[in-house]
């Protein structure tokens, strides 16, 4: 088994469900490293990850596959600079504003009793498949404007879009994965087609919406249906995997603590950095990618115009320049500036939606069960990228007990 990280080459893979030992040494010895294997170059503290989120104008999100055209175009808000990322952002962020999730609070206090009322009378409750994955499910679905009865079918072509995009390289991509992305963008737009149409009789309050009303606006030319698509696609996987992931690890650790849960009990104030801190320690994301538009250098190492940096908010988040006695959970911790969400003008649309989601699942639970247990060993989800730097730390089975109140 092995038991310390080596570095040229760095197997990922070794690595993906605790890599932390290998994040703290790279800051150390590799602070700008260069993993020829998957042709990035890997950026680990936080001050140079902050620095290149920061600062669009010398880093660009669209990879240079995109701009060569060896990459067929789909994520349009993450893997977008200049005007196309702020039209699409401006176009969604009315649905995510603090104030809309204000609104919404009934509501997702009424999905959550739904599902802890759907859960079965044994004591024994796996966490993720009760509430991590229903909960965004659901929400995200509903807030986008999708009916129940598709919500399965797009939910999966977006998952296998996903992970086509999150594994390519700026080599380009063979003809058959750009014939599977053109499948999952058709059998997209069977979905979304009429319900756009529906829409443009009758507006609703949701996603599909606005972006309807700003394709009305703007033209087919400046917002085809392909980028209307893609929107929806990136609203449903921003809104849905961080949320899953946190709901997941949240619990597994309130399992390890129960003393924290009588505190959430009796202080609902410290929910949100209960979260926060989780969200540092296991970033539901680890890592995304940005291009430098000029050759730019990071500890003596020399980084190229369009070559790909990877940015690695995990590591980032686990910096002792930035936080100290950064590998403990520590929610009452004075926490500043975690960069799980991101930074820049690319800062998750979908936070707010995350923060007020997870808690009124917390209030919720907390109002009906006195205590949690652990029940069982938590299982982490198979690496389905492997070698693939950004696999999340979510947990596919959380085991627990949860004791009634009263």
């Amino acid at each position: 088994m092995t038991t310390s990280p080596t570095l040229d080459p760095v197997d990922w893979t070794a690595w993906a469900d605790d890599p932390y030992p290998l994040y703290r040494l790279l800051r150390d010895e590799a602070p700008a490293f260069f993993d020829e294997r998957n042709d990035t170059y890997v950026l680990t503290r936080y001050a140079d990850v902050y620095e290149v989120l920061g600062d669009h104008n010398r880093f660009s999100s669209l990879p240079v596959g995109l701009v060569n055209g060896a990459l067929t175009p789909t994520s349009q808000i993450r893997q977008a600079d200049g005007s196309r990322h702020t039209l699409t952002r401006r176009t969604i962020l009315p649905m995510f504003t603090p104030g809309e999730m204000r609104r919404l609070v009934p509501y997702f206090r009424q999905i959550v009793r739904e599902l802890i009322d759907a859960v079965p009378e044994p004591d024994v409750v796996n966490v993720t498949e009760a509430f991590a994955v229903p909960l965004p499910g659901r929400v995200t679905l509903d807030i986008i404007g999708l009916p129940l009865e598709v919500h399965g079918r797009f939910k999966k072509l977006t998952d296998d879009r996903l992970r086509i995009i999150m594994t390519r390289t700026n080599r380009g991509e063979p003809p058959e994965i750009r014939s599977r992305l053109e499948e999952i963008r058709a059998a997209l737009l069977d979905i979304v087609a009429p319900l756009a149409e529906e829409r443009r009789r009758n507006p609703q309050h949701d996603v599909l919406t606005l972006v309807v009303q700003a394709q009305d606006k703007r033209g087919r030319d400046e917002f085809p249906d392909e980028l209307m698509l893609d929107v929806l696609a990136e609203v449903l996987t921003a809104g849905f995997e961080t949320t899953q992931h946190l709901i997941e690890l949240l619990l597994d650790r309130l399992a390890d603590e129960p003393e924290l849960w009588q505190r959430l009990r009796a202080d609902r104030g410290l929910i949100g950095p209960a979260m926060e801190e989780m969200l540092r320690w296991k970033s539901p994301t680890q890592a995304l990618g940005r291009r430098p538009v000029q050759d730019v250098i990071f500890h003596d190492v020399e980084i190229p115009k369009d070559a790909w940096i990877t940015v690695v908010y995990g590591s980032a988040n686990r910096d002792e320049r930035q936080f100290a006695d950064p590998d403990r959970y520590l929610p009452d911790r004075d926490l500043r500036r975690h960069v799980a969400f991101s930074y820049g003008i690319h800062y998750c649309a979908g936070a707010p939606l995350t923060r007020y989601e997870v808690t009124a699942l917390m209030n919720e639970l907390l109002d009906r069960f006195a205590a949690i247990e652990r029940a069982g060993d938590s299982e982490p989800w198979p690496n389905t990228m492997p070698g693939y730097i950004g696999k999340g730390p979510g947990l596919r089975r959380v085991p627990v007990r949860l004791r009634p109140a009263g």
